[in-house]
């Protein structure tokens, strides 16, 4: 027989719960000194909103789980932006939530107003990104003081995602100049242009706008047009030829990133660990190289 997971939720009263049941002391005090039945009336009265707020609270969170969340790639100094899911199997409705990630910051918290019964509630969320690198985040808390703010309820997760930052791309160099042309460089790397090649497999984070919809239909798996165009400008960016210090080498290739993507010029990159990444060009081509990037700076700097 499978043991069911018994759900985690912690709740202790905040500072005004404190200061309330306090009120209730006094209040109680008062009555069996004066032995006065209308006190003593008014408060078990607050003794029962204080218990309904209590399991209020905490039914706020009962039943909610953490689907999933998703980063995109940060500049050094910028603002990581997120989104996250969460999920209700409950049959009311929550309000007012709060998550944040305590390896991130203890302060910084976000708010969700609605989460809706058997639904899900997708958040938008950002904070500042220090350090260049991957970093990796184990720990998500689900909190609320919903709904009479006396009591303090949350709900811990153990996840385990990354979030990437890339250097800022510096320096003055100019592109390299080992430059790949027309078929020859098609039969080695594969890139994309506009006239249709070939099929392959969709990759997630790629855009919609190659997929074939009419092979998926018939096939049933997402499937992206590829294209050749032997006239495109192709560059392989060696990090070992550039002679500069590992860092100084890796913000001068995100400097070339930036300006093939601009310039839509195909391009290569191979980093000093081996990492390789295939030619291409475009948005999703610059995605790619910043993350292996933002890798390549956490090897530089263990």
């Amino acid at each position: 027989m499978k043991k069911l997971k018994r759900e985690r939720l912690f709740i202790v009263p905040n500072g005004y719960g404190l200061m309330y049941g306090f009120g209730i002391v006094i209040s109680l005090l008062a009555a069996a000194t004066y032995t006065n039945n209308l006190i003593y009336s008014l408060s078990f009265f607050l003794v029962g909103l204080f218990l309904v707020g209590m399991i209020q609270t905490n039914s706020n969170l009962k039943k909610t789980e953490f689907e999933k969340v998703s980063f995109e790639i940060a500049e050094e100094g910028g603002v990581v932006q997120g989104r996250l899911w969460l999920k209700n199997e409950s049959g009311e409705n929550h309000y007012n939530l709060n998550f944040r990630f305590p390896e991130i910051s203890k302060e910084l918290g976000f708010e969700v107003e609605k989460l809706p019964a058997k639904g899900i509630a997708i958040c938008n969320f950002s904070f500042p990104a220090n350090l260049p690198g991957i970093h990796k985040i184990t720990k998500l808390q689900l909190r609320t003081v919903y709904p009479f703010g006396m009591f303090y309820s949350w709900k811990p997760f153990q996840v385990d995602f990354n979030y990437a930052v890339h250097p800022k791309g510096e320096g003055d160099l100019a592109l390299p100049q080992n430059v790949l042309m027309g078929e020859s460089y098609h039969h080695q790397w594969g890139s994309g242009g506009e006239d249709f090649s070939e099929h392959r497999y969709y990759q997630e984070g790629e855009p919609y706008h190659h997929v074939d919809w009419k092979a998926f239909a018939r096939r049933d798996r997402l499937l992206t047009k590829k294209f050749e165009d032997g006239d495109r400008q192709n560059i392989l960016i060696d990090m070992f030829k550039l002679g500069l210090a590992d860092k100084e080498a890796l913000r001068q290739i995100v400097q070339w990133v930036d300006s093939c993507t601009n310039e839509k010029i195909s391009y290569a990159l191979k980093l000093k660990s081996g990492e390789y990444l295939e030619m291409g060009y475009g948005p999703y081509q610059k995605q790619r190289a910043l993350y292996l990037i933002a890798q390549e700076w956490d090897r530089e700097a263990s």
